[in-house]
């Protein structure tokens, strides 16, 4: 087993689902974190390390043995999947698999664009329209996919935890755990009991409820 080096921010952003798959896999890995905060010297840091990383961005996944590090997270992600056997069984599973973690883009886009948004007021316009619209929308069309599989009481492809599973996981995390926009998301959550359902049963997971405990505090 090579070993393997995630470098990125002190927070979950475009990296977290990788952690994820390395924690529910069980493979090791060296978790290279980045200070970034206005208040934090470490700010400096990413702007001295900025120019080393390829594309000047992050995350970067470096694989011992392998002179090329892979970039671009959606790229690790599905990587690190298929190594740990965690994409799906055939093709079509895999696709699956990756229709669920599209869906999850079109809530963590508009949230993302939102939450960094500057002008305070097109920021609250941006929020409410998330909030009211689109987030209810994808939730409610993850909740009819995950019922299609079982019922809805396992996993969202096949009968064993994918990617898929980890990128909803992480996407329900910004909602019931730290809400990424200040929104208490827990009484619009019981409108989608499956989800939430998943959520806990993944949180119970003795690795990823491990990972939990000793991981860093984040800011996104």
């Amino acid at each position: 087993m090579p070993k393997y080096h995630l470098h990125y921010f002190n927070g979950r952003g475009r990296a977290e689902v990788a952690r994820l798959l390395f924690v529910a896999a069980g493979v090791e890995f060296e978790d290279v974190r980045i200070p970034f905060s206005q208040e934090d010297p470490g700010l400096n840091t990413w702007k001295e390390k900025k120019s080393t990383y390829p594309y000047k961005q992050v995350p970067v996944l470096y694989i011992d043995g392998v002179e090329r590090p892979l970039t671009q997270s959606f790229a690790i992600h599905r990587y690190l999947a298929r190594e740990f056997g965690m994409i799906g069984k055939d093709s079509f599973e895999t696709a699956l698999v990756e229709e669920v973690i599209e869906l999850t883009t079109e809530i963590w886009m508009p949230m993302a664009i939102a939450k960094w948004e500057r002008d305070e007021t097109r920021r609250a316009e941006l929020t409410k329209q998330f909030r009211e619209n689109k987030c209810p929308t994808v939730l409610g069309y993850l909740e009819e996919v995950l019922r299609r599989n079982n019922g809805g009481d396992g996993f969202f492809v096949g009968d064993s935890l994918t990617v898929a599973d980890l990128a909803v996981y992480n996407t329900l995390e910004s909602m019931l755990v730290k809400p990424y926009l200040g929104t208490d998301w827990k009484p619009a959550m019981a409108k989608f009991p499956k989800l939430e359902a998943l959520f806990h049963r993944i949180s119970k997971i003795p690795t990823i409820a491990a990972y939990f405990e000793k991981r860093p505090d984040f800011s996104f």
